[in-house]
């Protein structure tokens, strides 16, 4: 039993042949039709302003007033 076991490992690996990678190059080679890739442009976006007032950190701001304490 096994003689039988170890004769058909070494017939799977005995009829295995080489790798041969079929059919890359040619996928390569449609991918690439004309060298030329679709132009993606990221919508240009305008800058905001702010829409309040900005407060430096630890401060309080109020519509003319702007109060700052060292605590």
């Amino acid at each position: 039993m096994k003689a039988t076991i170890i004769f058909l490992l070494l017939a799977q690996v005995s009829w295995a042949g080489p790798f041969q990678q079929r059919g890359l190059f040619d996928f390569m080679l449609e991918d690439e039709a004309s060298g030329i890739g679709p132009e993606e442009h990221a919508p240009e976006l305008p800058e905001l302003e702010p829409l309040g007032p900005v407060c430096p950190f630890r401060c309080q701001c109020h519509l003319r007033v702007v109060q700052c304490s060292d605590l």
